[in-house]
């Protein structure tokens, strides 16, 4: 039913309306729970996700598989990324939402994803001709497959008005890159206490 996603763990997820006035804070919950597996694992399994602990972010999430070096397509697309982009998402390049000029940017940032491993927030704007800006917040958070190699991301896509338009296609207002910082610990690797940021505008 194209109001279903399902997230490969015996389950449908039955999806919300793909819009909610405080759809910016919807990453807040896929956050927390990437979070709480982090501390466990390192760079969490996909296989851990357990998408009831963040149900309030389903319309806006996604599952990214890298394909190739800055190419990453998505696997499962919530409605919020169909009603963006005007049609079906499941299959495109996450580079399908880059405006014109800004499709380096958004390969450089996808290796960056699965390379350092890190978490990488982007601050978004679509624009057209005839309608008013459309603010977009993005949140991309790397997961390990079943090799244990980091070819597989989670996120958030959220809108914060209702599009006039479609497809949206984004440029990069701002960048936050958090590497998952590793360190030693009782013979096991654990996330350190200071990760590195960088804020590009």
């Amino acid at each position: 039913m194209d109001g279903d996603v399902a997230w490969g763990d015996g389950t449908v997820s039955r999806l919300p309306e793909p819009y909610r006035p405080d759809a910016g804070l919807a990453a807040a919950d896929l956050l927390e729970h990437w979070s709480e597996l982090s501390r466990q694992d390192g760079v969490p399994a996909r296989r851990a996700l357990d998408p009831r602990r963040f149900g309030a972010a389903l319309p806006h999430a996604f599952l990214l598989e890298r394909v190739a070096p800055g190419i990453a397509r998505f696997r499962i697309c919530g409605s919020h990324l169909r009603l963006l982009m005007g049609i079906e998402t499941k299959g495109m390049p996450l580079t399908a939402f880059s405006a014109p000029g800004e499709r380096g940017r958004f390969l450089s940032l996808t290796d960056t994803v699965f390379d350092l491993p890190a978490m990488v927030n982007l601050t978004l704007e679509a624009r057209r001709a005839g309608h008013g800006p459309v603010p977009a917040e993005m949140l991309i958070l790397p997961l390990r497959d079943r090799t244990g190699a980091v070819t597989r991301a989670v996120g958030t896509l959220a809108a914060q008005s209702v599009p006039g338009f479609a497809p949206c296609r984004f440029a990069i207002r701002a960048e936050r890159i958090t590497p998952v910082v590793m360190e030693r610990a009782d013979d096991a690797w654990r996330p350190g206490p200071v990760p590195w940021l960088r804020v590009v505008k």
